[in-house]
């Protein structure tokens, strides 16, 4: 077992923040933005595989048999048993269809989020040259001399 799990968030809030490494370097906001897009792109990315297989175990070819023969036939009593056959297989394909909308919404937001984390990029190199004026004139000083 971890000893990360034994702990409590107090806990694990206080020991990071006694950390050496947290005094010198404190995580900055695209790092936890960089940290949930990781876990939630997880989440997506098997959220959509579990879809693609039901997907793919869906027997299409049989609803599409028995559409032709409602198609076919002019028999009400007929096409009233294919019906019938046929809505199983109908309930299966919306339930795909309405997963694969839903994990397509999920993708967004998560690819919002990854956007966000170039935007807070952004604010920080700016905060840091702000803070730091003369670090662009070195780090085009030492780009000139390679």
């Amino acid at each position: 077992m971890d000893i990360l799990d034994e702990m409590t968030k107090d806990e694990i809030i206080g020991w990071v923040r006694g950390q050496v490494a947290y005094m010198s370097h404190p995580p900055k906001k695209s790092d936890l933005l960089w940290c949930r897009w990781e876990r939630q792109e997880k989440k997506i990315s098997d959220r959509r595989k579990a879809n693609m297989e039901f997907g793919g175990s869906l027997k299409l070819a049989k609803r599409d048999e028995i559409a032709r023969q409602f198609n076919a036939t002019e028999d009400t009593g007929t096409r009233l048993s294919l019906l019938k056959k046929m809505t199983p297989y109908e309930k299966k394909w919306q339930a795909y269809l309405s997963e694969s909308r839903a994990v397509m919404k999920a993708e967004e937001k998560v690819n919002k989020l990854y956007n966000q984390i170039e935007i807070e990029r952004t604010k920080e190199r700016e905060r840091q040259i702000a803070n730091n004026p003369q670090a662009p004139r070195n780090r085009r000083i030492q780009e000139s001399l390679f």
